[in-house]
């Protein structure tokens, strides 16, 4: 695991062909009451190729759809994935993770 070097947002590209899979793992959402934060970035993925996500990363907004009043998980899943091309996604870190 890295150790994020500061708490400010950040903007990661992340390029994905249809149908791969982006290589995170959520967890939280409106419906649990807390933030979209990244419970697990897989070795080799497209995110991790990044190098710009850490596990307990808040997702803040994907593609330019941000959200200020929380959003469902499964929504958040859906922006994600998407069909292909470049996922832009503003990510922030948040200390001390619920689980």
């Amino acid at each position: 695991m890295r150790i994020v070097p500061d708490a400010r947002e950040r903007e990661v590209v992340i390029y994905k062909r249809s149908g791969d899979p982006l290589g995170i793992s959520i967890r939280g959402g409106a419906e649990h009451n807390l933030p979209i934060l990244l419970s697990d970035i897989a070795e080799g993925g497209p995110a991790a190729s990044t190098r710009g996500f850490f596990v307990g990363d808040e997702v803040l907004a994907v593609s330019s759809a941000r959200w200020e009043c929380g959003l469902q998980g499964a929504k958040t899943d859906s922006l994600l994935r998407g069909v292909g091309g470049n996922r832009r996604v503003l990510a922030g870190h948040v200390l001390g993770l619920p689980w």
